[in-house]
Formats: structure tokens, sequence, C-alpha cells
């Protein structure tokens, strides 16, 4: 039995091949181009996102250190402006504390010392005063008296520099020009930028105080000096000098007079009976009046005898001795007068 065909028309032949042709990829010139337009378009993106990046640090690094600035300038000026001395020197830091003098004006110098306003005692190293201001490795740091220092900077800012130059122009008020450099501190080079400030302060107004005002040490330090003069000395209590006051002519330094020692007081004299036309002498020592301490022979003393002196008694005048004086009181009367004891003022000047 002969096989049988399938009638194969060649019209589905052509559409068959028709069918397998059409199923087709990219060509390796399609590929190139995509690739290329991808690489460009990536490029473009990551150029974008690196300067955003890089402008971001940079602008975060300047603005941390423009921030640390300000706060570390500020607190300079608020402690300059809340003290009564303000000096500038270069003295080792170990002995800081107790170094109250200026070097060359007009130069920066590593450290600033400040007096407080609110000090009660002259010790360097008590927790109010002295209050010192320098550099210190990387870091800004501040130490009020006896305390620890007090870094004014955080870790992520470097202080490469910190200097103070006090401008002096009398009558006009001193001002402190403070130098500060800072570094910001970054792992990327690029974000460690460096920047340097320069402020001008001064006190809000002269040298004020509002509790004691004693040196740091005994018998050391000046008020005032030749050629730089205080105008006028008001006092409204007493006036305790060690030394001789020296008068001299106006304008000069040319010494009329010096006063050496100089003691005022009221004491209380109780003279004896004194009989008709005889002399009493009434003397007082420093046992009996501590106050009389100090007093030598020689001495020149006023005595003023009270407006009630007994009728009958005489000031015939007084002499000074080692820590006495003594009054010499003479009876005009006609009879003997026993004196009561009241208070008699004296002055001494040597």
């Amino acid at each position: 039995m002969p096989l049988k065909t399938e009638n194969y028309s060649p019209r589905f032949a052509g559409e068959a091949g028709k069918l397998k042709t059409s199923r087709k990829g990219f060509t390796l010139v399609e590929l190139l181009i995509y690739s290329v337009i991808f690489a460009g378009v990536s490029l473009t993106l990551i150029y974008f996102l690196t300067v955003f990046f890089r402008v971001s640090g940079y602008q975060a690094s300047s603005s941390e250190v423009a921030n640390q600035a300000n706060f570390i300038l500020e607190k300079i000026q608020n402690e300059i402006a809340a003290s009564s001395l303000v000096i500038v020197n270069d003295t080792a830091t170990s002995s800081i504390s107790y170094d109250e003098t200026d070097d060359a004006l007009n130069q920066p110098h590593a450290h600033l010392v400040l007096k407080a306003q609110t000090e009660v005692s002259g010790d360097a190293d008590d927790n109010a005063s002295p209050v010192l201001i320098y550099k210190s490795g990387t870091n800004a740091v501040l130490k009020r008296g006896g305390l620890a220092e007090l870094t004014l900077n955080n870790t992520s800012v470097a202080v490469t520099n910190l200097t103070f130059t006090k401008v002096s122009t009398p009558p006009g008020k001193d001002t402190v020009l403070v130098g500060l450099t800072l570094q910001y501190q970054s792992p990327n080079a690029a974000e460690r930028i460096s920047r340097d400030f320069t402020l001008g302060i001064s006190r809000a107004q002269a040298a004020s105080f509002d509790s004691y005002l004693n040196p740091n040490a005994d018998n050391q330090y000046d008020v005032g000096a030749v050629g730089k003069k205080w105008k006028s000395l008001l006092l409204s209590g007493s006036a305790i000098i060690d030394g001789s006051l020296s008068l001299t002519t106006a304008g000069t330094n040319t010494t009329n007079n010096s006063i050496n020692f100089l003691k005022q007081g009221i004491v209380s004299i109780d003279p004896a009976s004194i009989g008709a036309g005889g002399n009493g002498t009434v003397s007082v020592t420093s046992s009996t009046v501590p106050a009389l301490s100090g007093i030598q022979t020689g001495d020149r003393i006023f005595v003023t005898p009270p407006t009630a002196l007994e009728d009958g008694l005489l000031f015939m005048g007084a002499t000074a001795g080692p820590d006495a004086i003594s009054i010499k009181i003479k009876n005009v009367s006609g009879g003997a007068v026993d004196g009561a004891a009241q208070n008699w003022s004296y002055f001494v000047i040597r």
C-alpha cells in the first residue's frame, strides 16, 4: 500500500521563513551606542555628586570653624569686659598666675591675664582671679584662679595660633587685639581648611571696683609713677602710710619737705590734784592707749585741750616720747585744783 503524502504549499514555507528571520536582538553597534550614553550619564551624575559632597563638606567645615571662632572670641570679650586689669605677656605657663606685668605693648604675646572686679583677695590662686587665657597644645584654654583649665574649642577644630596685643593710647582706654587661627580637623585634606580671625576688644568703661583692691604681694607695686601721676586722691576714710609723705613743688619732683610719720586721735587725760601756782605733768603710753604706738622722742606734737577744762588749769604744752605723749598743766588759780578725766585731741608728725 502506497504511503499517503501531505500536500505542502510553498506559500506556507515562505511565511515560516519570515517568522524565523524577524526574531533578532541588539546589534553590536547598538550596544556600543547604549554603553557610551550610559557611561556619559553616569559620569555626569558622579561628577555632580562629587561636587555636591565636596561643597557640602567644605561648607560644613567652614561653618564649624566660624562657630568655634565666634564662641572663643565672644568668651574672651566677655572676660575682658568684666575685668578690672588687663595684662599681656609671655611668662611661662607654670608661673603665669603670679605675673601681673605687661611685656612690650603693641606687640603680640602668648598670654592674656585678667584681674576680675569681683576679686576680694590678693591671692593669685583663689577661685575667682586672675583669669588666664592662652594656647595649650592645639587648644585655647581658660584658667580661672586655682581652678583647672577649661578648653574653649572642641576636638573638631585645632587652634594653631592665639596671640594678644595690647594697644595703649592714653587717655583712651586700652584695647586688646586678639589674633586667632583655627584649622578644621578632618581625614579629608580638602576639608582641612584654616581661617584667621582678628578682633579688637576694649572695656566698655574705665576700670571700676566694687570690692577691696589688694595687690597679690606686699610692698611691691606702685600706684602711679614719675611722669605718670594721678591727678587727685579722694578718700572718705583713713589713710595709713608706712613710708614718708613727700611734699613737692607743683609740676616738679623737687621735694620741699617730707612726712615720715603721721598720727592723730583722742586720748583721755586725768590730771592729779595740783596746788595753787603749781605745775603737773600727765603721761600716757601705748600700754594704756595702743594707738600711741610708733611715736618717738622728738616728734612734733600738737595737743588741743577740752573746752571744759577746769577753771584755773592752763595747758602749757606737750612732748612726745617713745610710744607716749606727756602733757604739762599749770594751776593759775589761788587754790588746789583736782582735774577730772577728759578727752584731749592730739596730732603727731615726724
